[in-house]
């Protein structure tokens, strides 16, 4: 009885150290973003996943609330699939609340399906980043398949 419930325990947290992570994040600092670039690589290991995607700021608390970070970004989206890393698959500008005393979280789309797997380059040009910012990360959660 004990050698079939340390087997069944085994077999369980096997299953769990082999499952997929449910959500992803990187953040990239802006002094490692030349030319105010960030560039993000998102894996996507099957195509039948859905995503919710956002991004987050991260301020210089001083340095923001001395120069009211309070304007919008603007941001430069571009998406490269995996097989076409020359071209992008998508391209558009987004504007996000870029204020707030230590940085934001925001919103930058939901229900994202992807037709290929492989890694996804997504690069945001932001232009005119507020003083005391301090860099741009990429967040993303799955939320089920289709």
């Amino acid at each position: 009885m004990r050698r079939t419930a340390a087997i069944l325990l085994s077999a369980a947290l096997l299953c769990c150290a082999c499952s997929e992570p449910s959500g992803y994040e990187v953040f990239v600092r802006a002094e490692d973003a030349p030319d105010a670039v960030y560039s993000f690589v998102f894996p996507v290991s099957d195509t039948l996943n859905i995503y919710d995607l956002s991004f987050y700021t991260r301020s210089d608390e001083l340095r923001a609330v001395a120069h009211g970070a309070k304007s919008p970004l603007e941001m430069d989206v571009r998406w490269y699939a995996p097989s076409a890393k020359d071209s992008a698959a998508l391209a558009e500008t987004v504007y996000a609340d870029g204020g707030g005393a230590r940085g934001r979280v925001f919103a930058y789309r939901s229900g994202v399906i992807l037709p290929e797997a492989g890694e996804w380059t997504i690069t945001v040009r932001l232009a005119g980043a507020p003083e005391g910012f301090c860099g741009l990360g990429l967040k993303s959660k799955k939320n089920g398949t289709r």
